[in-house]
């Protein structure tokens, strides 16, 4: 059974780490996959627990290339979706991704609706129908349209 033998910082991002089995370099993981795995030097790894930490650091990569993403303005779940997809990111993994993002309340559809309405109410040349058109296109799995958002006229 492979053991690690040796856990380095990686230099250009700090936040992963290089993990080597028997001397050689294996993979490399997320800081919170390997506080989740308690990863440390002398570990022994079976083909099921490597399957896990890939899967989960996948999940984590996903994770931060959407937040990443969210870090230029908000965004819709369907807005998430599509640029995961285009950086070839499986489903399952975007979908875990997603719940991720919406335990820590980075992602509110609803939220996205009302900002996205508000800005354009005031500050745009965009109708009520445009803007419906819109949001239809940007909205996620939550079904957010213009009605019934309160306090927004249109």
């Amino acid at each position: 059974m492979p053991i690690i033998t040796k856990i380095t910082t990686q230099k250009k991002r700090k936040d992963r780490y290089n993990i080597f089995v028997d001397e050689k370099y294996a993979f490399s993981v997320d800081e919170e996959v390997l506080l989740k795995f308690q990863l440390k030097k002398g570990t022994s790894l079976d083909d099921l627990l490597l399957a896990e930490i890939q899967f989960h650091d996948e999940i984590q990569k996903a994770f931060t290339d959407a937040l990443n993403y969210l870090s230029y303005r908000m965004r819709s779940e369907s807005e998430i979706r599509l640029y995961l997809k285009k950086k070839e990111t499986e489903e399952p993994i975007i979908k875990e991704a997603i719940h991720k993002l919406y335990s820590f309340n980075y992602l509110d559809d609803l939220e996205f609706a009302k900002a996205y309405v508000r800005t354009h109410v005031n500050g745009g040349n965009k109708g009520p129908t445009t803007l419906k058109l819109e949001l239809k296109e940007k909205r996620g799995t939550r079904k957010v349209g213009c009605r019934g958002i309160e306090g927004i006229p249109l």
